[in-house]
Protein backbone atom coordinates (compact mmCIF):
# COMPACT_ATOMS: atom_id res chain seq x y z
CA UNK A 1 0.00 0.00 0.00
CA UNK A 2 1.48 3.36 -0.58
CA UNK A 3 3.30 5.55 2.31
CA UNK A 4 0.45 8.30 1.50
CA UNK A 5 -2.51 6.43 2.56
CA UNK A 6 -4.27 7.92 5.55
CA UNK A 7 -8.10 6.40 4.85
CA UNK A 8 -9.25 2.66 4.11
CA UNK A 9 -13.05 2.62 3.22
CA UNK A 10 -16.20 0.87 4.54
CA UNK A 11 -15.94 -2.75 3.61
CA UNK A 12 -12.53 -1.86 0.91
CA UNK A 13 -11.62 -5.77 1.09
CA UNK A 14 -14.67 -7.60 1.78
CA UNK A 15 -14.33 -11.01 1.02
CA UNK A 16 -10.40 -10.97 -0.29
CA UNK A 17 -10.30 -14.66 0.40
CA UNK A 18 -6.96 -14.88 -0.98
CA UNK A 19 -5.41 -11.91 1.20
CA UNK A 20 -3.30 -13.22 3.64
CA UNK A 21 -0.99 -10.13 3.94
CA UNK A 22 -1.01 -6.96 4.24
CA UNK A 23 1.88 -3.82 5.84
CA UNK A 24 -0.22 -0.69 5.92
CA UNK A 25 1.25 2.49 6.02
CA UNK A 26 2.28 4.21 9.03
CA UNK A 27 0.54 7.17 8.48
CA UNK A 28 -2.73 5.73 7.94
CA UNK A 29 -5.36 7.23 10.50
CA UNK A 30 -8.75 5.14 10.00
CA UNK A 31 -9.93 1.76 8.44
CA UNK A 32 -14.00 2.26 8.60
CA UNK A 33 -16.10 -0.64 9.34
CA UNK A 34 -15.74 -4.23 7.84
CA UNK A 35 -13.25 -2.85 5.99
CA UNK A 36 -11.25 -6.68 6.64
CA UNK A 37 -14.09 -8.93 6.38
CA UNK A 38 -14.37 -12.06 5.77
CA UNK A 39 -10.19 -11.83 4.26
CA UNK A 40 -7.85 -14.05 4.76
CA UNK A 41 -5.02 -12.52 6.46
CA UNK A 42 -2.80 -14.42 9.45
CA UNK A 43 -1.50 -11.31 10.76
CA UNK A 44 -1.64 -7.66 10.56
CA UNK A 45 -0.01 -4.65 12.79
CA UNK A 46 -2.42 -1.80 13.09
CA UNK A 47 -0.33 1.36 12.50
CA UNK A 48 -0.18 3.49 15.32
CA UNK A 49 -1.93 6.78 14.07
CA UNK A 50 -5.04 4.65 14.33
CA UNK A 51 -7.20 5.32 17.44
CA UNK A 52 -10.53 3.26 16.89
CA UNK A 53 -10.75 -0.54 15.51
CA UNK A 54 -14.54 -0.12 13.70
CA UNK A 55 -17.19 -2.09 14.05
CA UNK A 56 -16.74 -5.54 12.54
CA UNK A 57 -13.08 -4.60 11.32
CA UNK A 58 -12.12 -8.41 10.98
CA UNK A 59 -15.57 -9.95 10.79
CA UNK A 60 -14.94 -13.64 9.95
CA UNK A 61 -11.71 -13.76 9.71
CA UNK A 62 -10.74 -17.68 9.69
CA UNK A 63 -6.84 -17.64 9.33
CA UNK A 64 -6.08 -14.44 11.98
CA UNK A 65 -3.58 -15.95 14.14
CA UNK A 66 -2.06 -12.29 15.58
CA UNK A 67 -2.76 -8.87 15.85
CA UNK A 68 -1.14 -5.86 17.04
CA UNK A 69 -3.09 -3.09 18.23
CA UNK A 70 -1.62 0.50 18.70
CA UNK A 71 -0.64 1.56 22.39
CA UNK A 72 -2.76 4.83 22.03
CA UNK A 73 -5.73 2.93 21.04
CA UNK A 74 -9.22 4.40 22.51
CA UNK A 75 -11.51 2.00 21.05
CA UNK A 76 -12.60 -0.99 19.87
CA UNK A 77 -16.36 -1.33 17.99
CA UNK A 78 -19.11 -4.01 18.03
CA UNK A 79 -18.11 -7.45 16.38
CA UNK A 80 -14.26 -6.15 15.61
CA UNK A 81 -13.05 -9.85 15.77
CA UNK A 82 -16.24 -11.67 15.93
CA UNK A 83 -15.83 -15.07 14.88
CA UNK A 84 -12.04 -15.34 14.25
CA UNK A 85 -11.53 -18.78 14.79
CA UNK A 86 -8.17 -18.97 14.68
CA UNK A 87 -7.23 -16.32 16.93
CA UNK A 88 -5.36 -17.68 19.97
CA UNK A 89 -4.50 -14.47 22.01
CA UNK A 90 -4.58 -10.45 22.50
CA UNK A 91 -3.64 -7.50 23.96
CA UNK A 92 -5.95 -4.78 24.73
CA UNK A 93 -3.45 -2.07 25.31
CA UNK A 94 -4.38 -0.08 28.92
CA UNK A 95 -4.93 3.20 26.47
CA UNK A 96 -8.86 1.34 25.43
CA UNK A 97 -12.03 3.32 27.28
CA UNK A 98 -14.74 2.18 24.82
CA UNK A 99 -15.30 -1.44 24.03
CA UNK A 100 -18.23 -2.65 21.73
CA UNK A 101 -20.66 -5.78 22.39
CA UNK A 102 -19.60 -8.67 21.12
CA UNK A 103 -16.21 -8.57 20.06
CA UNK A 104 -14.74 -12.09 20.62
CA UNK A 105 -18.36 -13.67 19.71
CA UNK A 106 -17.28 -16.95 18.27
CA UNK A 107 -13.57 -16.46 18.59
CA UNK A 108 -13.28 -20.40 19.44
CA UNK A 109 -9.71 -20.67 19.79
CA UNK A 110 -9.09 -17.47 21.76
CA UNK A 111 -7.43 -18.14 25.26
CA UNK A 112 -5.09 -15.77 26.25
CA UNK A 113 -6.90 -11.53 27.00
CA UNK A 114 -4.98 -8.58 28.56
CA UNK A 115 -7.56 -7.04 29.64
CA UNK A 116 -6.69 -2.67 30.03
CA UNK A 117 -6.15 -1.81 33.67
CA UNK A 118 -8.57 1.31 32.95
CA UNK A 119 -11.64 -1.25 31.94
CA UNK A 120 -14.69 -0.06 33.76
CA UNK A 121 -17.13 -2.91 31.64
CA UNK A 122 -17.20 -5.85 29.85
CA UNK A 123 -20.18 -5.88 27.08
CA UNK A 124 -22.75 -8.10 26.57
CA UNK A 125 -21.32 -11.50 24.67
CA UNK A 126 -17.71 -9.94 24.76
CA UNK A 127 -16.68 -13.50 24.88
CA UNK A 128 -19.37 -15.51 24.03
CA UNK A 129 -19.08 -18.79 22.38
CA UNK A 130 -15.52 -18.04 23.29
CA UNK A 131 -14.96 -22.33 23.89
CA UNK A 132 -11.39 -22.26 24.20
CA UNK A 133 -10.87 -18.96 27.05
CA UNK A 134 -9.44 -20.95 30.78
CA UNK A 135 -9.16 -18.23 32.28
CA UNK A 136 -9.08 -14.64 32.85
CA UNK A 137 -8.16 -11.61 34.78
CA UNK A 138 -10.70 -9.17 35.18
CA UNK A 139 -9.53 -5.77 36.85
CA UNK A 140 -10.43 -4.15 39.80
CA UNK A 141 -11.86 -1.18 38.05
CA UNK A 142 -14.48 -2.97 36.44
CA UNK A 143 -18.20 -2.57 37.99
CA UNK A 144 -20.20 -4.18 35.76
CA UNK A 145 -20.65 -7.45 33.65
CA UNK A 146 -22.95 -7.39 30.69
CA UNK A 147 -25.50 -10.22 29.48
CA UNK A 148 -24.02 -13.53 27.84
CA UNK A 149 -20.48 -12.09 28.31
CA UNK A 150 -19.06 -15.35 29.01
CA UNK A 151 -21.90 -17.89 27.79
CA UNK A 152 -20.44 -21.32 26.87
CA UNK A 153 -17.05 -20.03 27.40
CA UNK A 154 -16.86 -24.06 28.06
CA UNK A 155 -13.02 -24.01 29.22
CA UNK A 156 -13.07 -21.40 31.58
CA UNK A 157 -12.18 -23.38 34.81
CA UNK A 158 -12.44 -20.95 37.48
CA UNK A 159 -13.00 -16.84 37.81
CA UNK A 160 -12.98 -14.47 40.57
CA UNK A 161 -15.34 -11.22 39.97
CA UNK A 162 -13.69 -7.85 41.49
CA UNK A 163 -15.52 -6.66 44.51
CA UNK A 164 -16.48 -3.34 42.54
CA UNK A 165 -19.59 -5.86 41.23
CA UNK A 166 -23.04 -4.94 42.12
CA UNK A 167 -25.11 -7.15 39.54
CA UNK A 168 -23.98 -10.46 37.74
CA UNK A 169 -26.36 -10.13 34.72
CA UNK A 170 -28.55 -12.97 32.91
CA UNK A 171 -26.56 -15.98 31.13
CA UNK A 172 -23.42 -14.22 32.67
CA UNK A 173 -21.61 -17.83 32.98
CA UNK A 174 -24.18 -20.04 30.99
CA UNK A 175 -23.18 -23.11 29.89
CA UNK A 176 -19.92 -22.57 31.28
CA UNK A 177 -19.74 -26.65 31.89
CA UNK A 178 -16.19 -26.82 33.58
CA UNK A 179 -16.07 -23.78 35.75
CA UNK A 180 -15.80 -25.13 39.27
CA UNK A 181 -14.94 -22.22 41.41
CA UNK A 182 -16.59 -18.85 41.01
CA UNK A 183 -15.36 -15.55 43.83
CA UNK A 184 -18.01 -13.57 44.21
CA UNK A 185 -17.87 -10.05 45.06
CA UNK A 186 -18.06 -9.00 48.87
CA UNK A 187 -20.50 -6.03 47.43
CA UNK A 188 -22.94 -8.19 45.05
CA UNK A 189 -26.34 -7.30 45.05
CA UNK A 190 -28.21 -8.99 42.61
CA UNK A 191 -27.91 -12.35 40.68
CA UNK A 192 -30.05 -11.96 38.00
CA UNK A 193 -31.57 -14.79 35.89
CA UNK A 194 -29.43 -18.28 34.64
CA UNK A 195 -26.37 -16.14 35.29
CA UNK A 196 -24.90 -19.79 36.32
CA UNK A 197 -27.57 -21.97 34.60
CA UNK A 198 -26.00 -25.61 33.68
CA UNK A 199 -22.63 -24.95 35.45
CA UNK A 200 -22.23 -28.43 35.85
CA UNK A 201 -19.08 -28.33 37.46
CA UNK A 202 -19.72 -25.89 40.38
CA UNK A 203 -19.24 -27.52 43.38
CA UNK A 204 -20.00 -25.12 45.87
CA UNK A 205 -20.89 -21.19 46.47
CA UNK A 206 -20.81 -18.65 49.17
CA UNK A 207 -23.17 -16.37 48.69
CA UNK A 208 -22.31 -12.29 49.96
CA UNK A 209 -23.49 -10.72 52.68
CA UNK A 210 -25.36 -7.46 50.49
CA UNK A 211 -27.13 -10.27 48.16
CA UNK A 212 -30.68 -9.11 48.17
CA UNK A 213 -31.81 -11.10 44.59
CA UNK A 214 -31.06 -14.79 43.10
CA UNK A 215 -33.04 -14.41 39.95
CA UNK A 216 -34.65 -17.36 38.30
CA UNK A 217 -33.26 -20.41 37.69
CA UNK A 218 -29.73 -18.71 38.34
CA UNK A 219 -28.14 -22.11 39.21
CA UNK A 220 -30.48 -24.15 37.95
CA UNK A 221 -29.04 -27.26 36.54
CA UNK A 222 -25.35 -26.86 38.42
CA UNK A 223 -25.62 -30.69 39.10
CA UNK A 224 -22.39 -30.83 41.38
CA UNK A 225 -23.25 -28.53 44.12
CA UNK A 226 -22.90 -30.21 46.77
CA UNK A 227 -22.63 -26.95 49.26
CA UNK A 228 -24.09 -23.66 49.29
CA UNK A 229 -23.41 -20.95 52.21
CA UNK A 230 -25.87 -18.09 53.03
CA UNK A 231 -24.72 -15.04 54.33
CA UNK A 232 -25.29 -14.80 58.30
Amino acid sequence: MPATLNFIGESAFYSCYELYNLNLPTDLLEIQSYAFEACGLKSLVIPEQVLRISEGLFLECPNLTDITLPSNLREINNGAFQICTSLEAIEIPNSVTILGEGIFYGCSSLRNVALPNSLRAIPKAMFKFCTSLDNISIPETVTRIDEHAFYECQSLSKIALPNSIRTIKERTFYYCINLYEVILPSELETIDEQAFCICESLNNISLPGRLRVIGKQAFSNCTSIAKISFPE
